[in-house]
């Protein structure tokens, strides 16, 4: 997917915009619906209003590896089905990543969660026809958000598994990382463990009831981790020099197989993300920075006074 694929505009998480009186917000003359808690400039209130903001905005906090910092290029992989490659944590993701990278490369790791369907009992055919659905449908989720990183950003790129799975150098890839399995202990113990890591957070989240399952499941998870690691090594080599950018636990093929000299980080980026709680908080009506001060370290939850004096704010803010 390429800039001529998306051009809708979107609200991005974190960002700012000025209203209409009729609640619809405009930029560069496209209009978009009002987020809840946006406020209206010009507006007149004779009593306070109390407005939540968005419960789920959110930004990015990096967790792990300051890495990214020497990259002018990122991949930042997707895990099609996972809560924080949607909504606001990936319009988060992309408002981060505009403001650190010249080149965005979104790299949609959707048929390669085949592996996990069938175990799940679907057929090979099945389960690729699944995973490159929800991957279609991820895309056109998320269109608006990819989009409005290229509004900041001019190389930003969008790259679905079978990019990779279809490479020319795959199977050669595939055949190697299998030897490596089966030659290297090393190797071989860093998938198996991480295989085994893959079963405890499903049974974390699953609960227990499926342990006579559980070969089966390691069986399956290997076979994904050392698809994984030979497409990652293609990625390695041609789009460096690049930081690999992930809401979650370090990625296997780069502690492996990449190459890198920031400090032993391999290029790996984790990040999270925190309630933009005080990044849109806007108190109207309190008369001084004091008491505009003393409200935020009160209020504990993000919220939005309209009014002209103090005696409208709720007591619980003024204590």
């Amino acid at each position: 997917m390429t800039s001529n694929d998306m051009s809708n505009k979107e609200y991005r998480s974190g960002s700012r915009q000025s209203a209409d009186r009729n609640g619809s917000a405009s930029r560069n003359g496209s209009s978009v619906s009002k987020p809840a808690g946006a406020f209206e400039t010009n507006a007149s209130y004779s009593q306070a209003e109390v407005v939540p903001l968005n419960d789920d905005e959110c930004v990015v906090k990096v967790k792990r590896a300051a890495g990214y910092k020497n990259y002018r290029a990122a991949r930042f992989h997707v895990s099609v089905g996972q809560s924080y490659h949607e909504g606001s944590k990936f319009a988060a993701t992309m408002e981060w990543a505009t403001q650190h990278f010249d080149k965005i490369i979104i790299c949609v790791n959707d048929t390669l969660q085949r592996h996990n369907l069938i175990f799940e009992g679907k057929t090979p055919e099945e389960a690729f026809e699944e995973g490159y659905r929800l991957g279609s449908e991820w895309v056109e989720r998320n269109t608006p958000y990819i989009s409005a990183a290229m509004q900041n950003v001019d190389n930003v790129s969008s790259l679905r598994w079978e990019t990779w799975h279809k490479h020319p150098e795959f199977e050669g890839e595939l055949e190697h990382v299998n030897q490596l399995y089966n030659r290297d202990p090393f190797i071989k113990e860093e998938i198996d463990k991480e295989a085994e890591a893959f079963w405890k957070r499903r049974q974390a989240s699953n609960g227990h009831t499926d342990s006579f399952k559980k070969a089966q499941f390691i069986a399956h998870s290997i076979e994904y981790l050392k698809e994984e690691c030979a497409i990652f090594r293609i990625m390695f080599r041609e789009e460096p020099p690049a930081a690999d950018v992930y809401p979650g636990s370090s990625l296997l093929p780069c502690r492996l197989f990449k190459e890198d000299d920031s400090d032993s980080t391999h290029g790996f980026t984790k990040i999270e993300f925190r309630a933009a709680q005080n990044e849109n908080i806007i108190i109207k009506g309190l008369d001084d920075d004091e008491d505009v001060s003393h409200a935020l370290q009160k209020k504990t939850e993000a919220r939005t006074y309209y009014g002209r004096s103090q005696s409208v704010v709720p007591k619980c803010i003024k204590k």
